[in-house]
C-alpha cells in the first residue's frame, strides 16, 4: 500500500518518521515549503529540511536539528582560530519563551557585539 502524506512542522516530521517506520518505501512525503526563506543569501526550507532528518534517524535530541550540527560547527570554528561561545538555556528549546532568558541573551548579544566591534 502506498501513502502520500502532506507534512508541516514538527508534528508531520514526527508522524512521517512514524509512518516511515510501519511503510517503509512505501511512504512518500510532501513538505510543506510555505515557510521557506532567504538568508545571507542561503535558501532554507525548514520544513522539508525537518523530515529528512526524522526520516534520516539524524535528529537531535531538541527534535528540530541535526544531531550534533552545533558542535560540528563549533569545532571547525576553533580550529579555525574563531573564537565560540555557546550558551543553551535548559528551560528552552527552539527559541526563547521564557522572558528572563530573552533579556539575558540579547544581553549577552551585546556584550558580545560591544567587545568585539568597538
Amino acid at each position: 500500500m502506498s501513502v502520500a502524506l502532506l507534512s508541516g512542522g514538527t508534528g508531520g516530521a514526527k508522524l512521517a518518521r512514524g509512518l516511515y517506520e510501519l511503510l517503509g518505501e512505501e511512504l512518500a512525503v510532501i513538505a510543506n515549503t510555505g515557510d521557506d526563506l532567504e538568508i545571507y543569501g542561503a535558501c532554507v526550507s525548514p520544513d522539508p529540511d525537518l523530515v529528512s532528518f526524522w526520516l534520516a534517524d539524524r535528529i537531535d535530541e531538541r527534535g528540530w536539528g541535526i544531531a550534533g550540527d552545533s558542535f560540528n560547527a563549533m569545532a571547525m570554528l576553533r580550529e579555525l582560530g574563531r573564537e565560540v561561545e555557546y550558551v543553551v538555556f535548559e528551560d528552552e528549546g527552539h527559541g526563547f519563551t521564557r522572558y528572563a532568558n530573552d533579556v539575558h541573551a540579547y544581553r549577552l548579544t551585546c556584550e558580545w557585539l560591544e567587545s568585539h566591534l568597538t
